[in-house]
């Protein structure tokens, strides 16, 4: 009989399964010899929702068009964000990019497609613009994923006791938040200030090696160590280095 999955799975059958089969896994969590790699699911009770921001990616590239220009700069960023989501005949004819994007009877279709194209969307640019136009002054990232009224949730807590008490001493993530951090700093009742959570980029890294950094480290002043944000086709340098963007 296989395992139950893991949404319906009980504690006591988790508990059976750890002290059974996965014996030796649990075992080997227990003396720090796994690396937990955080991905953006452990964030989404919290964060805003991919389609939600691709969303307002359409929207605004929409709202700066100048309609009296046929060559916008703007209308070309958004023709290319709408082309990621490779939208069919039908669908481009009730596209209008004279209207409101909220008009459009195929916004939410856009949009959910642009979730699993995030990262080419991100990379769009706008002339005249600096090329993380979109994820700084559209999408507004450093704000939105450093807002400190959002509390972290419980997997942050519980990955962060894990890390309090020398079980899990690595997590790498390419997660934009600064939740995790958050976390420990409320269990440990002190600032997060451990080297394995400052998801800086270590010098002479090489681009496999990279992690994100966390929107705390954007929004702190500017300094010269280099931070990315990551995405899987695509790398922003943050403002936070200083300097232009440049190619990681």
């Amino acid at each position: 009989m296989p395992p139950p999955p893991a949404a319906t799975i009980t504690i006591r059958e988790t508990l059976a399964m750890l002290d059974g089969p996965k014996r030796t896994i649990a075992e080997g969590i227990a003396n720090d010899q796994y690396v937990f790699w955080l991905g953006s699911g452990i964030s989404r009770a919290r964060m805003p929702d991919l389609s939600d921001l691709a969303k307002n990616v359409l929207r605004t590239l929409q709202s700066r068009i100048d309609q009296a220009d046929p060559a916008c700069r703007y209308r070309r960023a958004l023709s290319s964000v709408i082309n990621l989501a490779m939208p069919s005949p039908d669908e481009w004819a009730v596209i209008d990019d004279r209207q409101a994007a909220d008009l459009w009877p195929v916004l939410d279709t856009l949009a959910r497609r642009l979730v699993g194209n995030y990262a080419r969307m991100l990379n769009v640019t706008v002339d005249g613009e600096e090329a993380d136009f979109l994820l700084w002054d559209v999408l507004d990232a450093a704000s939105v994923y450093s807002n400190p009224a959002i509390e972290p949730d419980a997997e942050h807590l519980c990955l962060a006791a894990l890390a309090i008490e020398g079980v899990a001493s690595e997590m790498p993530s390419a997660n934009w938040d600064p939740l995790l951090e958050r976390a420990v700093a409320n269990l440990a009742e002190a600032s997060p200030s451990c080297g394995w959570l400052w998801r800086r980029r270590r010098p002479g890294c090489t681009a496999d090696e990279r992690t994100s950094t966390s929107s705390t480290v954007a929004r702190k002043p500017p300094v010269r160590t280099p931070v990315d944000i990551v995405g899987s086709s695509w790398h922003g340098r943050t403002r936070s280095t200083g300097g232009p963007p440049t190619t990681p």
